[in-house]
């Protein structure tokens, strides 16, 4: 009679807990059951379990990064036949360390990538550590007493990208270097300029922006707007998009040959297949770079985001239409801190103006001597 080993028995017993299903059958084993044997449980054991996991509760994109970094973890710190209650914060460390000396087209990984992956395995650790009573807590396994936590790194604080015109006009200039893709009845310039005007005027996130579905002409042109499905929306909320009262930017997106609950940006491939999103991002940047335009001039999706929600703010349409545009709930503070907390106002330096005034007022008298510069 053949023998079932240890670690696949385990496999199935947490499989059945990643699955929120009933307990594996036979034994059914108890909470200190599991909380005893989980750092004997071998790592890759615990890698392949969660995978799946992601596969079956996150979008395909990010449970395929999920996996990556996951193997990536495993080979930089040798883990394939480690277990897992032997796997400590030095491990990590060792994982950021060779991560930051990668390279990625010749350029160093920035350490908000590294911390994009961090994130990722902490989770992975975190989901591994003790049952709490209540909060995100009450889902954990149980395994580890202490699971292994790193910190994120230092990354710069940069100020969103607001695009000027030179940069729109290099960048519709350059479309006309593009390649992909070729479809009968739209050039590849003519997907680029719809992709360009569609996403500057609803300042939608990539995925979004690739998968939003078409209406039907009729209703195309009597509501003038796009519905943004909740799976689609990261508030998990239905969205309804204005496209505005132009008549040209209506023209321009009938005139794709995309069909009705189909994406409306038709990014497919000669066979009609759907390509990926990463593919969108290369193509844009191969065109631009052909065209000669420098690295930190090339337009970039999120630019067109963050540019949107600048322009907003500036003609004075308020905190609450820049939300709405960029999907964010009414709650957010996304648009205070990144866009409105950077800016120095008439206001700040009307304030500014009162306060120093107080202070210069008190010490003119006292201190006549002071040199103050003049400018």
């Amino acid at each position: 009679m053949p023998q079932t080993s240890p670690d696949a028995t385990a496999a199935a017993r947490f499989e059945a807990l990643f699955r929120d299903s009933a307990p594996y059958e036979p034994p059914s084993p108890s909470h200190n059951q599991l909380t005893g044997e989980g750092p004997h449980m071998m790592w890759i054991v615990m890698k392949e379990v969660y995978a799946e996991r992601c596969d079956l509760r996150l979008s395909p994109a990010f449970a395929a990064n999920v996996k990556k970094v996951l193997d990536r973890f495993t080979k930089y710190c040798s883990l394939l036949s480690r277990k897992l209650g032997s796997i400590t914060s030095i491990e990590l460390e060792t994982y950021i360390q060779k991560r930051a000396r990668d390279t990625w087209r010749g350029k160093p990984i920035t350490n908000c990538t590294i911390n994009n992956e961090i994130a990722i395995l902490n989770a992975l650790f975190a989901y591994c550590g003790p049952r709490e009573t209540r909060g995100h807590g009450r889902k954990n396994l149980g395994l580890l007493a202490n699971p292994p936590f790193i910190d994120p790194l230092p990354v710069l604080d940069a100020a969103p990208v607001a695009l000027d015109d030179d940069q729109l006009r290099a960048f519709i200039a350059s479309t006309a270097l593009a390649r992909s893709p070729r479809l009968p009845g739209c050039e590849p310039q003519t997907f680029w300029i719809a992709a360009l005007l569609l996403d500057s005027i609803t300042a939608l996130r990539r995925n979004a922006l690739l998968n939003i579905p078409r209406p039907d002409d009729a209703t195309l042109w009597e509501l003038r707007e796009l519905v943004l499905p909740a799976k689609l929306n990261k508030t998990r909320k239905e969205l309804r998009i204005s496209l505005g009262r132009n008549d040209e930017v209506l023209q321009l997106l009938a005139s794709l040959p995309s069909q009705p609950g189909e994406p409306i940006l038709p990014w497919k491939d000669r066979t009609g297949r759907r390509m990926s999103e990463s593919h969108f991002n290369a193509v844009m940047q191969d065109f631009q770079r052909e065209a000669g335009i420098k690295d930190g001039q090339r337009v970039l999706t999120k630019h067109l985001r963050s540019s949107a929600a600048s322009e907003i703010l500036d003609s004075s349409f308020g905190a609450s239409v820049a939300k709405k545009k960029l999907g964010h709930s009414p709650t957010s503070n996304v648009i205070f801190t990144n866009y409105q907390a950077r800016r120095i106002t008439d206001n700040d330096r009307a304030a500014t103006d009162v306060l120093a005034g107080r202070l210069l007022a008190l010490l003119r008298p006292q201190v006549p001597d002071l040199k103050l510069a003049t400018g």
